[in-house]
């Protein structure tokens, strides 16, 4: 019985397997049939062609005038023996295909072929017999082929046969990728050896889609017999549009991810862009690269001038990975805020382009791609010492720079360092601008843009809207009605204090009518407010509003319509749920105009209630300057030419301006700035102009910058264009700039001045014809280029100060300096002064260059010129500088103090001990010191402002008299005057450094004097000078043994100078000495001292109370004087060794371990570090103990940090037992079937005898259930 039963069992699971092989196979039957209907048409069809075909071939043909050549028999023999193909259909009735050997059906004229092929063809008249043409094998076809054109045939008609090729599938086209499709089918002609006659035909079968759609209305393989003019026709059609569409996604392509990512897309681009242009240059695809870099990366990788691909991918990987590191430090060191700021732009984040499957040829290796992912997963990123030793070791091997990245020489020198903030600055100015990408990716759509008129932005009043007095959630506010705005908004102050705010659904962008763009993120829905007895509910986006508190848009309008509104008489009637609603709208009281107080417009302009601030004041004095002399009259009337507007362009000159690039720079192409469409307007203006005078013309150039506007003094617009791009590929030109302390050394003796300021003075200057187009600009309008030398362009300056010098070269250094476009003509009469400004003219006339008249000064006894006030008592600081240096505002950041200290350096000559004064303000400038604005720094600012306020007017040197220098020196600092009969040309200090300080008195002085010499060496070098110094032993300098490193520093300095070194007491030698000392505030009485005792401090005092040691020590104390074994008494407080002592106040002690580690000064440090914070202020018996505790006991501590103690080792096996029962191994057997009450099994079994013991248990059990049972058996 039990073999039928597994009998049947087998039956039943083989019939279950052969019927899920049924259902399996049941859809692929249903398919085939499917299949067969469009067979047998497909048989029929071929049957009936093969029947037409063997028709024509049996057709009668003439006799052969002679027979076939054997030769040319050979040369045209099928390449294949038919009796080796199967036929390609059964035989048809009355038909029959006869094979080489076989005896073929007789023709009347006798004529026939292997194969039925024969075919006679008649030659100009002439019979050569039979041709035997080859049948094409199909494309997937399984038949054996020879070689094209090596066909071997015997005597007999004999085949030499080879071994079958493998199977290919001819490649289909359906118009995409057309150069690869036609490599294809190359490859594939040639392995299979097809006759290139029968390639076009071969190839149209496989078109496919809208690629077959063409070729039947084209009819290109009918047209072109020949391939290469088919494959050009196909390249073409399909391949135009695919490489402009490469070309603009190679133009939009910009880094939105990780840096892998962007340059396995660049790369797969760039192949593809090669396959159309391979001549194309790889600088120019180092140049895109960069530039669709982010920002940060571009920054970093552009200073190092990379000139391969590779080099320049490997270098952003470095910064890549650079910038994350800071990122994520301040994402570890930054706290979220506690509201998000409302109105204010999100910032943007671009979404990770998906990552597409590997190809070869991308120029990001795949091991570095996979490292860069293994790094990403396991969050390790490089350490700041492996990315520097990278640096180092790629600068080296390019041979460049380990401090600034250019190229290095045995005469190499890192150039001066930028401003930082200044560049910072050109920066956010010229770049602050988002890319077309961004606005994109950022930008809402339009169905989520919102409009603010320009009443609601600025607080005014129109015809078309309504104020209403109201209250939001008990608050009142000045609601505006307003048919300009297209939402209804809530002010973002008001916002704060109101509750159901919550995040938008959907962001909005809020256009202002000023052109601008602000950001909603935060609304309130069904926000609840009344006016006049009537409640409403209206959403509304939180905006930040300057003018009102709610502005009721459109949509609240739309939303109580129909109404009816007076806006003259501003009221306003419609119907609320059936009842009619009456509201009247505020009016502004413009009869009369109260008088507030200072006070009160500070308190409004915090409130950010005025919209504008308007001074006005009456003035008798005339703009216009002072009449001049009669001769100078008529001698500008004379060259009147001069001052005219200029027309045209100027004449070629030797000294035109070049721009020559860089070998291998590709042409800067950029997209033009957003400007305001005031700003349009001016920019169409001056291009107007321009091309008016003809100094730029419409380019077709390569290149194309973005153009700014630049306000001048004059409040009028510069025309600027962007040339940064087009100047980092330019080559500089070196030419010296003019020394304005030199130029100021000139004027000594002059008492008259006269100032020229060119018209338009770069373009003055006309650009060489073959650097036009380099100059090219981009506008919202069009695209231009300079025939003149435009503003921003590198090597300008150098350019016109080289012009101006060769035109100006007769009369440099006698009367006349120029310093770029700024000409000075200065001297000691009038006579000589006409004579100079007339001869200046005549050059300028002869050059035809401008001078603009209203910026120009004649004979003047004083005048501001670069910045100095020159005159003929001497040279001291421009008011107007001085005047915002007195007005600065107290620094905040460290960019604002560099700014400040950049500006008043600029005057530092000027001042006594410029150095030791602005010591504490340099010093936050220093790296590592963390900004922190004290009495120090404070007193040091308001003394350089003091400073410059007070500077004195410095003499202008005289090289007819003696020079005199006074020098001290102190602890602090070194200070020098250089002075002619008492009176100060130049002050100069230095404050010193720690190492510095450690030098001997004598020391300090011979620094001074070293220093001094060496500033002053210009003007000392050429007569004797005298030295003042308070120092007696340095008077013996020449006669002492020159036994210090310091005195010979200061022999050599002096070494070819004559000099006297004399003996000044310090008392008479003030205005040194007062350089190197500084000054000490003035001393006052004290009244007296209010200080703020901390509440924990009274808590300690309290805490001696209930501590029976405490009182013990605090009574030996009050008793003993002095030190008690390291205790003290200060204030109430009981001190060990400095140290608050705590006692046994248990709850203090906890609050101050729960301060120091739990707190933000400790931050969860570990035991070493929290008994270190402790200890250095704290003490109580058992400390160390009771922190030990306390950090043991941290929860957040034990949860957050790993354990650490020493690594287990490897498990060891047991030891072997020596008796029965010494070792033993229990188990649990459960899910048995219930028998008598049991369904679980204990199996204790002996390691020693492997005896077992079963023990029966009732699930569930418990540990002392299982020891009762273990112990009973």
């Amino acid at each position: 019985m039990e073999e039928i039963n597994k009998a049947l069992a087998d039956l039943t699971a083989a019939i279950s397997g052969m019927s899920a092989q049924i259902s399996e196979i049941h859809p692929v039957v249903l398919e085939l049939q499917g299949w067969r209907p469009a067979i047998e048409r497909s048989v029929d069809e071929l049957r009936a062609e093969v029947t037409d075909l063997r028709q024509h071939i049996q057709a009668p043909r003439p006799a052969a005038a002679q027979a076939p050549d054997p030769a040319l028999l050979k040369e045209t023999a099928p390449s294949v023996r038919l009796s080796d193909l199967p036929p390609l259909l059964p035989d048809m009735a009355g038909t029959s295909l006869h094979r080489p050997g076989e005896q073929p059906h007789a023709r009347g004229d006798g004529s026939h072929g292997p194969d039925g092929r024969g075919v006679a063809h008649d030659l100009r008249g002439k019979s050569v017999g039979e041709i035997h043409s080859p049948r094409l094998p199909p494309a997937t076809g399984p038949y054996d082929l020879l070689p094209y054109g090596e066909q071997s045939f015997s005597g007999d008609w004999g085949y030499h046969r080879l071994p079958p090729p493998p199977r290919f599938d001819f490649p289909v086209f359906d118009g995409t990728n057309p150069k690869a499709w036609r490599l294809k089918c190359e490859a594939y002609f040639r392995v299979c050896t097809l006759s290139p006659d029968t390639w076009v035909s071969c190839a149209a079968m496989y078109f496919t889609d809208g690629a077959l759609t063409w070729l039947q209305s084209s009819q290109a393989h009918l047209h072109y017999q020949d391939w290469g003019g088919f494959a050009a026709a196909i390249c073409a059609q399909f391949g135009r549009e695919e490489f402009q569409n490469l070309l603009r996604q190679f133009n939009r392509l910009k880094q939105t991810s990780t840096v892998a990512e962007y340059a396995e897309q660049f790369t797969q681009i760039m192949h593809h862009l090669l396959a159309h242009h391979p001549s194309w240059d790889p600088a120019f695809f180092v140049t895109q690269f960069m530039e669709g870099l982010q920002r940060d990366i571009r920054a970093a990788v552009v200073l190092h001038r990379p000139q391969t691909l590779d080099t320049v991918v490997d270098l952003a990987f470095l910064q890549e990975e650079v910038v994350d590191s800071f990122r994520r430090d301040d994402r570890r060191h930054s706290s979220p805020p506690s509201l998000p700021a409302v109105g204010r732009a999100t910032p943007r984040t671009a979404l990770p382009l998906p990552l597409p499957p590997p190809k070869p040829g991308v120029g990001v290796p795949d091991a570095r791609r996979e490292g860069r992912r293994d790094n990403d997963n396991n969050n390790k990123s490089t350490s700041n010492e492996d990315k520097l030793a990278a640096l180092r070791a790629y600068r080296r091997a390019k041979g460049l720079c380990f401090t600034c990245g250019e190229r290095w020489s045995r005469e190499h020198r890192c150039g001066p360092t930028v401003q930082l903030h200044v560049v910072e600055e050109l920066i956010e100015m010229l770049q602050g601008q988002p890319t077309e990408q961004e606005q994109k990716e950022t930008a809402p759509s339009e169905a989520d843009c919102c409009v603010l008129s320009k009443e609601a932005l600025e607080g005014a009043e129109s015809p078309t809207t309504m104020r209403l007095h109201g209250w939001v959630q008990d608050r009142e506010v000045l609601m505006l009605v307003d048919s300009g705005s297209s939402h209804s908004f809530v002010s973002s102050t008001l916002a704060h204090h109101l509750q159901g705010v919550q995040s938008a659904r959907r962001p909005l962008s809020v256009r202002v009518a000023n052109g601008g763009v602000l950001r909603s993120d935060l609304e309130i829905s069904k926000c609840e407010w009344r006016s006049q007895g009537v409640k409403f509910a209206t959403d509304m986006k939180v905006l930040p509003l300057g003018c009102y508190d709610v502005i009721l848009g459109i949509d609240w309008l739309a939303c109580h319509s129909p109404m009816r509104v007076h806006w003259l008489e501003k009221t306003m009637d419609f119907q609320r749920n059936g009842v009619p609603v009456h509201l009247c709208g505020a009016r502004a009281d413009v009869t009369r105009c109260d008088l507030i107080s200072g006070a009160e417009l500070h308190h409004l302009l915090e409130e950010k209630a005025v919209t504008r601030v308007v001074q006005l004041c009456a003035t008798a004095q005339d703009m216009k300057q002072p009449p001049l002399p009669e001769a100078i009259g008529n001698l500008i009337e004379q060259y009147g030419v001069l001052f005219e507007e200029p027309k045209g362009l100027p004449p070629q000159r030797a000294f035109d301006h070049s721009i020559p690039l860089v070998p291998g720079a590709r042409p800067v192409n950029l997209r033009p700035y957003r400007h305001s469409p005031a700003q349009k307007d001016e920019v169409e203006r001056q291009v107007a102009e321009m091309l008016a005078q003809g100094i730029i013309q419409p380019s077709v150039s390569p290149f194309a910058s973005p153009v700014l506007l630049v306000q001048k003094k004059d409040l009028t617009w510069r025309f600027c264009v962007d040339y940064r791009h087009l100047n980092a590929v330019t080559i500089k030109n070196r030419y010296p700039l003019p020394v304005i302390e030199e130029l100021l050394d000139e004027l000594a003796g002059s008492r008259l001045f006269t100032s020229l300021d060119l018209r338009a003075g770069y373009h003055q200057i006309r650009m060489r014809p073959e650097d036009e187009h380099k100059t090219a600009f981009k506008t919202h309008h069009g695209h231009f280029e300079f025939k003149v030398m435009p503003y921003g362009v590198t090597g300008g300056p150098s350019t016109f100060q080289g012009g101006m010098n060769i035109v100006l070269s007769p009369l440099l250094r006698k009367g006349v300096l120029v310093f770029i476009d700024d000409i000075l003509i200065h001297s000691e009469d009038e006579d000589s002064h006409l004579s100079l400004l007339q001869q200046v003219f005549q050059l300028l006339q002869k050059h035809s260059l401008k001078v603009k008249l209203s910026k120009c000064s004649f004979a003047q006894p004083k005048l501001v010129y670069l910045g100095h006030e020159i005159s003929g008592d001497g040279v001291r600081t421009d008011h107007k500088n001085i005047l915002a240096v007195q007005q600065w505002p107290v620094p905040s950041n460290i960019k604002e103090v560099r700014g400040f200290l950049g500006l008043a350096g600029y005057y530092r000559k000027f001042v006594r001990g410029f150095a030791v004064t602005s010591r504490p303000l340099t010093d936050l400038l220093k790296k590592g010191v963390v900004f922190r604005w004290t009495y120090l720094e404070d007193g040091a600012f308001r003394a350089l402002q003091q400073a410059l306020v007070t500077a004195p007017v410095l003499a202008l040197p005289n090289f007819t008299k003696t020079f005199e220098l006074e020098t001290d020196a102190l602890d602090q600092g070194i200070g020098a005057v250089l002075s002619q009969n008492g009176h100060p040309i130049g002050y100069l200090s230095r404050a010193l450094g720690p190492r510095n300080r450690l030098l001997s008195t004598y020391e300090k002085e011979g620094l001074a004097i070293l220093m001094a010499v060496d500033h002053w060496r210009t003007y000392l070098q050429n007569d004797e000078f005298i030295v003042h110094t308070d120092q007696r032993s340095l008077i013996h300098l020449e006669d002492q043994r020159l036994a210090t490193p310091w005195q010979q520093k200061i022999m050599a300095k002096l070494l070819g100078l004559r000099y006297r070194i004399v003996y000044k007491k310090g008392v008479d030698n003030r205005a040194a000495d007062a350089l190197s000392r500084v000054p000490r505030p003035p001393q006052g009485d004290l009244a007296a001292i209010t200080t703020a005792v901390p509440a924990w401090l009274e808590a300690v005092q309290q805490g001696y109370d209930g501590d029976p040691a405490a009182q013990r020590l605090l009574a030996r104390l009050a008793t003993q004087q002095g030190n008690l074994d390291g205790y003290t008494l200060q204030e109430g407080i009981i001190r060990q060794h400095g140290r608050i002592w705590l006692g046994d106040n248990v709850d203090l002690q906890k609050q101050v371990l729960d301060a120091l580690h739990t707190g933000a000064i400790g931050s969860h440090s570990g035991f070493n570090a929290t008994y270190r914070q402790v200890r250095r202020l704290f003490t109580w018996p058992g400390l160390k103990h009771h922190v030990k505790l306390f950090v043991e006991a941290c929860q957040i501590c034990k949860q957050a940090k790993p354990e650490r103690f020493r690594y287990p080792g490897l498990l060891e096996p047991l030891p072997v037992p020596t008796q029965a029962w010494q070792m033993i191994t229990m188990d649990f057997v459960e899910g048995l079937p219930r028998s008598s009450g049991c369904n679980s099994i204990l199996v204790v079994v002996d390691k020693f005898s492997r005896y077992a013991h079963f023990i029966a248990l009732s699930h569930p059990f418990t540990a002392f259930q299982v020891a009762q049972a273990f112990v009973a058996h």
